[in-house]
Order: structure tokens, then C-alpha cells, then sequence
């Protein structure tokens, strides 16, 4: 059976009526040859296993070198096992390390391989292995890069580094380069520097945004799951205080945020005292909450000169800006604020991502359709990217520039029933795009962010952190 990378059965042995001393004598008598059958298929010259091993063309122990790790053409599991205990026939297109557009030669349909919720699962292949976007492959210390082997780089490859969880991640921010957050489902994850550890966890949160004005004052937002019932959820605010992540009770905000029921999915701000949250998966606009410093408000009424007729909202909320009167908040519809009042930008209603240029432009994320450069209300055809997706779903998830001629835009690509997305980076230089080499990686990114020293970081599904050095 090919496994569209679902989680393997592990081997099971049933011996029914059997006494119990002669079981255990069955165990110590099989056992052995089990595992030095794995061996005799995978073993090389060293006596160790080569099974995922990382391979230019060839492979010992009558493995093939496919998709750049050493395995097997398979019809179903038992093949599989029999290279390795616990390996299963995984589809070769829903694999993110090992899809066609990687290897276009090979027509292998499905291969050998070794599922994986963290990297301890990996273990048994070998000290080196590790757990890299759901698959075992094998590794180092350093993070894995997706061009050449090795970690550190500085020539401008991307990298997988290790995150220590397999949850959705969707959102990352950082004061520095040895001060950076992830945040995602039940879970927010720091970098020190080092090493990514898990700084805060609990399992009834979802976190969907994270935003700080300096290393001591950092919010994170999303929902609360009301009781069992995954259905219903109350918007939840998280702030950390350069000691502790504390969830902020609706009393110590407003009594009136007991009302707000769906949940934040954005929150972004000019300064400690000017923060903004917004709220998705509610009926109709809803208004922003903002942060004056000691106490959050809804906004007044009045600063808004919008019509709900004019808003098609999605569950999606994403917000930029470059000072208190040039704010762009991207939700399906787009909605601008100039320091006085909040309008919708007429003409776009599939917007999933923005960035704000200091010229007054903005760059807009459409879903089916890349990337729009608008001025002054007007697309700049010029200066877009666009995409049309032939088939599938071809999201644009977030921005990140560090300057209006050095922009990052992470997005993805669902093809047809494919489950697994193929993540895309983009790189604008102010006048042209182009797009980043991450060699055929098969997997969902939500989030990019960048230090002041030039590293960039991006986070998506199943745990998944890259990272690229500044070059030299």
C-alpha cells in the first residue's frame, strides 16, 4: 500500500495460543534475524545501514539513489519493510523532499521511506538523522541546506533548520538575531541564537499572528478553544514582558472584549503605544482594537468611512505599514488608513498578504494571481508578478522587505488533489522579481521575517523553519 505520507504502522508480531515462556524464547530467537536481515539489504562495506542516506548517483547495498537519498521503488509496505522495520511506500508525489520536479528523470511513482513526527523517531536509522518537513533524512548539527550539504552558508542557499515541533507555525518575529519567535498552533518557539526551543505551549490555543516593539514587549494573538467544542473559540491576547508569556484576561483588557467571538488573526503597531489587533471569523467588518500603552480599545466609529456592503472578509488578516498614517490591512477586501480614516482600496477583493512602501505604493498578495503593485489606487503591470495558476490553489502569504528595493514574499502552490503544497520564494530588487531557489520543496510557508543584519527567516507547516545567511 503507498502511504500519501501518512503515519506508518509499525511492525507487529502475533503469536496466539502460545505459552507465555515460550513467546519471550520466540522473541529472542527472531528478533535477531529480523533486524540482520534489514542490514543484509542496506548495509554497505561499513555494516551499517545506508537507507536514506544523501546520494549523488549511486548507493550500496542495492539501494538506488532517487530523489537524492538512497531507497527503493516500491508497490507496497512490506518491501519497504523489509529494507528497513518501520519504513512504508510513500506516494512519490506527496512527498516534500522527494517530488518529480526534483528528479524529472526518474519515474518512480512511489519509494521507500521513513514518516517522522519529530527527529527522536529518526533515530533508529542513525545518530545523524533527523526529522526534516515529515521525512527522516540524514544530517549534522548544523542546518541542512537545500542546495548544497552542510550548514551556515553564506551564499545565499536557504536552509532547514531544526524547529523541535511538527505544529503548523504562522507567524515569526524577532529584536535580533539571537532573539527571534515563531508562533503557531498550541505552541510559541524562541531562537536564542542556537537552538529553536518551545517558550510557551498550551494545547486549547491556536496563535495566528506575533508582533513585539522590543525584546520585553512582544504581543501574540489568535483564539481560545471554548471547552471540547473545536467550533467554538473566543478571541485570546498573549504578551510577554522580557520574563514570561502571559495570556491576557478580557478584564485586564476591556470588559467589552468578553463580546468578541471568532478570533484575532492579526496584530501589528508603529510603536509600544500604538498597536492594532484585528478579528476574522465574525460576520462583517469588524472594527480594529488598539493599543494606547495601558488598555485596548475598539476604534472609534468615526474614523471609518466604510460600508459593509464594500467588505468580503476572509479568515486570513494581514497587516503593513511604514508610520501611523500609512497602514494597510490585507483580508480579502483591502482596507487603508491615513491617520484619520479607514477606506477600502475598490477593485480587489482576494487580497491575502501586503506590504507598504514608503512612496505610498503597495504591494498586494491576490490569490490565483501573485503579485499586484498598486499606485495611487491603479495596478503598476509593470512592476507586479503575475501568476495565474493554471490549476490548484497559488496563495501569496506574507511580505518582508528591508527596503522598497529588497523585498521577500513567501507563497504556495496546491496542485489538483496533491495534499502538499510546493513552497515558492520570491525576491524583488525595485524593478524586476525573481524567484529563490529551494530546490523542488514540497511544503505549506505562512511567514517570512528578517533581522536587521540581513538573515532571513521563513516558518510553515509541520515545524518547518528555513533560514538564509546574509551573503559574503
Amino acid at each position: 500500500m503507498k502511504h500519501p505520507m501518512n503515519r506508518a504502522s509499525k511492525i507487529s508480531c502475533f503469536i496466539y495460543s502460545m505459552p507465555s515462556r515460550l513467546f519471550f524464547i520466540c522473541l529472542l530467537v527472531v528478533m535477531p534475524f529480523v533486524f540482520s536481515c534489514a542490514k543484509t539489504v542496506t548495509g554497505g562495506s561499513d555494516g551499517e545501514s545506508h537507507f536514506l542516506r544523501s546520494c549523488d548517483a549511486t548507493c550500496e547495498g542495492g539501494l538506488s539513489c532517487i530523489c537524492g537519498v538512497c531507497t527503493a521503488s516500491c508497490e507496497e509496505d512490506k518491501t519497504c519493510d523489509a529494507i528497513f522495520p518501520g519504513a512504508t511506500c510513500v506516494d512519490h508525489n506527496a512527498s516534500e523532499m522527494c517530488s518529480p520536479d526534483k528528479d524529472a528523470d526518474n519515474s518512480t511513482s512511489a519509494v521507500c521511506d521513513f514518516i517522522c513526527d519529530s527527529s527522536k523517531e529518526c533515530s533508529m536509522l542513525g545518530a545523524n538523522y533527523k526529522c526534516v518537513t515529515g521525512l527522516c533524512r540524514m544530517g549534522n548539527s548544523s542546518p541542512t541546506s537545500l542546495i548544497d550539504s552542510g550548514g551556515n552558508d553564506t551564499n545565499g542557499n536557504w536552509e532547514v533548520v531544526e524547529s523541535n515541533t511538527t505544529e503548523g507555525l504562522h507567524s515569526i518575529w524577532g529584536s535580533a538575531d539571537d532573539d527571534i519567535w515563531a508562533a503557531g498552533e498550541s505552541l510559541i518557539l524562541h531562537y536564542d541564537g542556537q537552538t529553536w526551543e518551545i517558550a510557551f505551549e498550551d494545547k486549547r490555543l491556536s496563535i495566528n499572528d506575533i508582533w513585539g516593539s522590543a525584546s520585553d514587549d512582544i504581543w501574540a494573538v489568535g483564539y481560545k478553544k471554548d471547552g471540547d467544542n473545536a467550533d467554538q473559540s473566543t478571541a485570546m491576547m498573549l504578551h510577554y514582558n522580557g520574563i514570561e508569556w502571559q495570556e491576557n484576561r478580557f478584564e485586564e483588557i476591556s470588559p467589552v472584549l468578553l463580546g468578541v467571538v471568532g478570533g484575532f488573526h492579526a496584530v501589528w503597531g508603529t510603536s509600544a503605544n500604538d498597536i492594532y489587533a484585528f478579528v476574522s471569523n465574525v460576520p462583517g467588518w469588524q472594527l480594529p482594537w488598539h493599543w494606547n500603552g495601558s488598555v485596548w480599545n475598539q476604534i472609534d466609529d468615526e474614523s471609518v468611512a466604510i460600508e459593509s456592503s464594500d467588505l468580503v472578509f476572509g479568515n486570513s488578516i494581514d497587516v503593513s505599514g511604514t508610520s501611523p498614517d500609512n497602514i494597510v490591512v490585507a483580508a480579502n477586501t483591502v482596507v487603508l488608513f491615513d491617520g484619520i480614516q479607514w477606506k477600502v482600496l475598490d477593485g480587489v477583493q482576494e487580497a491575502s498578504a501586503a506590504w507598504a512602501l514608503s512612496n505610498g505604493d503597495i504591494l498586494l498578495g491576490e490569490l490565483n494571481r501573485g503579485i499586484e503593485r498598486y499606485r495611487n489606487g491603479s495596478v503598476n503591470m509593470e512592476l507586479s508578478l503575475i501568476h495565474l495558476a493554471a490549476e490548484g490553489l497559488y496563495n501569496i502569504n506574507d511580505f518582508w522587505g528591508f527596503s522598497d528595493s529588497d523585498i521577500y514574499v513567501v507563497a504556495s502552490w496546491t496542485r489538483g488533489k496533491d495534499p502538499y503544497a510546493t513552497a515558492h520564494i520570491y525576491h524583488y530588487d525595485g524593478s524586476t522579481w525573481s524567484e529563490q531557489d529551494l530546490d523542488g520543496l514540497r511544503v505549506a510557508l505562512s511567514a517570512v521575517w528578517g533581522s536587521a543584519s540581513g538573515e532571513l527567516w521563513v516558518v510553515g507547516a509541520q515545524g518547518t523553519i528555513l533560514r538564509r545567511l546574509p551573503m559574503r
